[in-house]
């Protein structure tokens, strides 16, 4: 048997995953010769994966042949973003293709039923160490639809924007490799006794974008002065010259009437991606970026044939 390092719970020797926590097995198990007496074996029920047909007892959420989710009127996990709970419409939620850099499709893994997607329950996401253990959540919405929910990951899950989006501050968006910070600039009041904080004058400036260095440091900032800033590697107010990702004029912040600011892909190769902290709604066919995986979300098997 091999115990799972993080919750120690006893799989089969041949199992990849964890069947409780879906954790990678391995190199992240230790090997535990004790064996389940047989009555111990007797009051336990199995289920059978849909994907691969091997068993599992019926509390757990994890196959742990192959790392598909599985389903149990007795199960009821407590997790970070929410249980996928009861839903409407039936069936798998999606099937998530990845796309190459080329542009050309690779691997497909086929969702039985809503649940995670993360390095450890997804088996052709395991070696991504930029991926969560369970990255994010993915539910069937209608016939054409359906919910994304990022799971508090480290590294975050991006939806390739079409059309527009809205910039709230502190959101963050990727342009080819860069990672970027939209922040408002706010007036600085004096304090209760009239000081004002010693600085340089602000010309009008009304938000500033900075880039996202690893660990989360802050680079270079840019200060937005005008109604409409453009980013590129050729033309554009901020340019990348270095990032081969990055479209000749890639994407534009706009700000309107309201005073909000617009986030537009300027026709870009590569698109532009928003980091998406909320429950989404998204169509067949919405790109995300996770990790080091541009994912296609495509409708599941069985709406495919």
């Amino acid at each position: 048997m091999i115990t799972c390092r993080q919750c120690h719970q006893n799989n089969k020797d041949a199992y990849k995953f964890c069947i409780r926590c879906g954790e990678t097995l391995g190199s992240s198990g230790t090997l535990d010769r004790r064996r389940l007496g047989s009555e111990e074996i007797r009051a336990v029920d199995f289920h059978r994966c849909v994907k691969c047909g091997d068993e599992s007892p019926i509390d757990f959420e994890f196959c742990g042949t192959c790392g598909s989710g599985l389903t149990s009127k007795s199960r009821n996990p407590t997790v970070d973003a929410g249980s996928p709970g009861p839903n409407t419409f039936s069936g798998p939620p999606a099937t998530l293709v990845v796309i190459h850099p080329d542009g050309s499709e690779g691997e497909r893994f086929h969702m039985v039923d809503d649940g995670y997607v993360g390095r450890s329950v997804t088996p052709m996401f395991s070696d991504d160490s930029f991926l969560s253990p369970r990255h994010f959540l993915l539910k069937k919405a209608s016939p054409n639809t359906v919910v994304i929910q990022d799971n508090n990951s480290l590294n975050g899950t991006f939806l390739r924007i079409e059309g527009s989006e809205i910039l709230a501050d502190q959101s963050v968006f990727r342009v080819g490799q860069e990672l970027l910070l939209f922040e408002r600039i706010r007036d600085v009041s004096a304090t209760s006794e009239g000081v004002l904080v010693q600085g340089a004058t602000n010309p009008g400036y009304w938000a500033k974008v900075s880039l996202i260095l690893p660990k989360g440091r802050i680079g270079a900032s840019f200060p937005l002065l005008y109604n409409e800033v453009s980013f590129g590697r050729e033309n554009g107010d901020i340019v990348f010259f270095d990032d081969g990702y990055v479209s000749g004029t890639h994407a534009i912040i706009c700000r309107n009437s309201d005073g909000e600011a617009i986030l537009k892909d300027g026709g870009s190769l590569n698109g532009t991606f928003i980091r998406n902290n909320m429950s989404r709604e998204i169509s067949y066919g919405s790109l995300i970026l996770v990790g080091q995986q541009l994912i296609r979300i495509d409708r599941p098997l069985a709406a495919e044939r």
